[in-house]
């Protein structure tokens, strides 16, 4: 559904998502964050206009494009193979061509996503100004009363107030740093490359299975 909702909203190709199909696709859900709900902030304020935001903002916009950089990027281009090798191997992998579709959407009709994948790829800083619009339109589009504009050093207290909830007995949680980001993506790549090449091997298909180990060494590489 949301390669539909993509290929709706950047290629006109189907109904643009409205109320009845984003309750179909988010109706058990009770929040919902990052890509690709960041991108469709216009129609899910429209669908669901009292639904509290929180808007999380870097220091400055210079450590959000590094941070960007160095994280999201290279989580695409895992996901997103670059050569025909990689492809091909990428094709084996469990329930994948969906997600792999889905992360070249994003990466090629976002705009400040494909902004950032030209950055890194072009050595520009583009995507910098997007970001700033972005805020800037969040801010002006959402009732003051249903925002929060949150920076994460600030912990519990803001958060907390906004959504009516008890501030928790634990300190503020702090995960996923870049090192942690880095990790994580290393151990997915594994993980994908050892899915493929068992259904290759289920297959049958010991030379492709060759092959697909060769293209994987590729794209690590790169």
């Amino acid at each position: 559904m949301w390669v539909e909702a993509m290929n709706a909203k950047f290629h006109g190709i189907g109904k643009p998502y409205g109320k009845e199909q984003w309750d179909a696709l988010l109706g058990h859900c009770q929040a919902v964050t990052d890509n690709p709900c960041v991108i469709f902030y216009k129609e899910l304020l429209e669908a669901y206009p009292d639904a509290k935001v929180i808007l999380t903002e870097r220091d400055n916009v210079d450590q959000w494009h590094r941070s960007s950089l160095t994280t999201l990027i290279h989580y695409a281009k895992q996901m997103i193979p670059e050569t025909w090798f990689a492809r091909f191997a990428f094709w084996f992998v469990p329930g994948n061509p969906a997600v792999l579709q889905l992360t070249e959407l994003i990466a090629k009709d976002a705009p400040i996503f494909a902004a950032l994948w030209r950055d890194y790829h072009d050595g520009t800083e583009t995507a910098k100004q997007l970001y700033k619009n972005y805020n800037a339109e969040i801010k002006r589009l959402v009732p003051k009363e249903n925002l929060l504009v949150f920076n994460v050093k600030e912990g519990w207290d803001p958060l907390c107030g906004f959504l009516n909830e008890r501030v928790p007995d634990a300190e503020f949680p702090s995960r996923n740093s870049k090192a942690d980001f880095s990790k994580n993506n290393e151990m997915a790549g594994q993980v994908m490359q050892a899915a493929a090449l068992k259904n290759m091997a289920l297959w049958g298909t010991g030379v492709v299975a060759a092959v697909a180990a060769a293209a994987f060494a590729i794209l690590k590489r790169k």
